[in-house]
């Protein structure tokens, strides 16, 4: 039957004549690819299976994954030097096990996303390190290399959360970032670092806490920026170098609101979370946090101080209360569209731009929706279909509403990116931002005013 083999000419039929018709291999090489299939090819074929893809040939293949594994091969040929198909076939095999023994980090992650893409992942955290599972093999995720390039993704399967595709432009410096990223990690302070956190490191070794520090971090990813794995992560290791937010852990009185005493200060958070510090506010008589706006503080390109909100939550110690929310929807103004929002979530922000302004920050890059956490929440949860796309609608829709109903509130915030284009949604606003409603305005003013203080003592030393 051959199955492999049919494949494998079904890949050379498509790609070939396309990468001729580019420019991209000689005339000859369409023709000298009229392969007939064997037991010998078979063989072959089945063994670069085995080592690319990872799992052995008993019936369960995902052919469309295994086509895509044939493509690369095809992508990959030297056209320069001409040989036989059973060695370009070997030398593949070849470059791709010698990428990753050269790439060490590069490797561990990928065997992160790999059992992450799994339908044996079962939504806990670390879930490959357990002995039960470690060793599962599983038709997961294919992972192409295109010299020095890699692409991981998922092959589409009915009744499964589509994934998107990661890339890895460049290996070695995708391994010099993660290697950077974990060696910050191990010498910070920060609640991330599991490599000082003692229930792991007497449970785990070395390789399995990295790679369950790669699976919290990669959890945190919006599409566009897994299309970009790298920078990715340079923008989590300044999340680890980030002196801002630690440094407003003292508790604040910022004022008078909902009839009772607002506090703020940050606080830190484990690894389970999106960021290693967040924003809570805190009303003293209701015993109540606000929802906790969970970010850090980053340079752009010139120089210039960027906050990222990767999340924005109800309390993990308080959650609701219902009577501060019934107060905040009736001191909200309507407005006529964006009217699917989180009223609590709202008012939190409010008070962090304010916060943020105070402090000299006016860009704000605002994380959208992350479709490997969602799917982990859905699996963890044991999410039915109908309370999975709610549980979109919560996350994505009405968290992405409440910074747009905030633009139609206030003439001093720019939208330099919508979300749902090129990248996150990403804003800027003028030194100071004044609000067409008294409520909201006010409070916005407890967050400006305490962060400016803060930027005041820092002028004064």
């Amino acid at each position: 039957m051959y199955i492999l083999c049919n494949i494998f000419r079904e890949s050379i039929n498509s790609i070939i004549p396309f990468m001729v018709e580019n420019g991209q291999a000689f005339l000859p090489w369409k023709h000298h690819f009229n392969i007939e299939a064997s037991e010998k090819l078979e063989s072959i074929l089945t063994e670069v299976v085995n080592v690319v893809i990872g799992f052995s040939f008993d019936g369960r293949y995902d052919y469309s994954e295994v086509r895509v594994c044939f493509d690369n091969i095809i992508r990959n040929i030297p056209y320069s030097n001409c040989s036989n198909i059973f060695d370009i076939i070997a030398d593949y095999k070849s470059r791709y096990l010698r990428l990753f023994d050269e790439n060490y980090y590069v490797d561990l992650f990928i065997n992160v996303v790999k059992k992450i893409y799994s339908p044996a992942y079962d939504g806990k955290l670390g879930c490959f390190c357990r002995p039960s599972v470690h060793n599962v093999k599983s038709n997961n995720a294919h992972v192409g290399i295109l010299g020095n390039s890699i692409t991981i993704g998922q092959p589409s399967r009915i009744g499964e959360i589509d994934l998107p595709l990661i890339h890895i432009h460049d290996a070695a410096i995708f391994n010099n970032v993660l290697k950077r990223f974990i060696d910050t990690l191990k010498t910070s302070n920060s609640p991330y670092n599991l490599f000082k956190v003692e229930n792991f490191v007497n449970f785990y070794n070395s390789d399995d806490l990295t790679k369950l520090v790669f699976e919290a971090v990669i959890l945190n990813a919006t599409s566009y920026e897994l299309a970009n794995v790298s920078k990715y992560f340079i923008k989590y290791t300044d999340f680890l170098n980030d002196t801002i937010m630690p440094s407003l852990n003292d508790l604040a009185y910022l004022g008078s609101a909902f009839d009772d005493e607002l506090y703020f200060k940050t606080k830190r958070s484990d690894i389970e979370y999106e960021t290693p510090w967040y924003f809570a506010f805190m009303l003293k008589k209701h015993r109540f946090e606000l929802p906790n706006v969970r970010m850090s503080i980053t340079d752009n390109e010139f120089g210039e101080k960027i906050a990222n909100i990767i999340a924005v939550q109800s309390s993990q110690i308080t959650r609701s209360n219902a009577e501060i929310s019934d107060i905040i929807k009736s001191m909200t103004p309507k407005t006529s569209s964006f009217r699917f929002y989180n009223p609590d979530h709202f008012i939190s922000l409010i008070i962090t731009f304010g916060l943020l302004n105070g402090l000299g920050i006016y860009e704000i890059d605002v994380q959208d929706f992350m479709p490997i956490r969602y799917r982990k929440t859905v699996i963890d949860a044991r999410m039915e279909e109908k309370e999975a796309e709610d549980y979109v609608r919560r996350v994505f829709d009405k968290n992405i509403a409440c910074y747009y109903k905030m633009i139609l509130l206030t003439d001093d915030i720019e939208i330099l990116n919508n979300a749902g284009s090129s990248a996150n949604l990403h804003l800027k606003t003028r030194e100071e931002i004044h609000f067409k409603n008294e409520f909201l305005d006010n409070l916005y003013l407890m967050g400006f005013n305490y962060g400016k203080s803060l930027k005041s003592e820092d002028l004064e030393r």
